[in-house]
């Protein structure tokens, strides 16, 4: 996910060297998708994985999935013997 929007942001880089009217009119829009598409990335790392871990939260949200107890349970008697 980071690689791909850096990728996007990379790819409106050249619009800063555009000079003239081509420039001045350009020059905004790539500093606004570059900045647009930089806070996304902040949010997707940062904000949304708390928030859907407090959203989704419930009193199961710590207990690992059924087959990994079968695992452990089938590894803890392997080791007992």
């Amino acid at each position: 996910m980071i690689f791909s929007t850096a990728i996007i942001v990379v790819a409106y880089a050249p619009l800063f060297l555009l000079g003239g009217v081509e420039g001045k009119i350009f020059e905004p829009m790539a500093f606004t998708m570059g900045l647009a598409l930089l806070a996304s990335i902040l949010l997707s790392i940062t904000f949304i994985p708390g928030a859907a871990a407090m959203l989704f939260a419930g009193k199961d949200a710590l207990r690992p999935p059924k087959f990994v107890d079968w695992l452990q349970h089938g590894y803890r008697r392997l080791l007992a013997f």
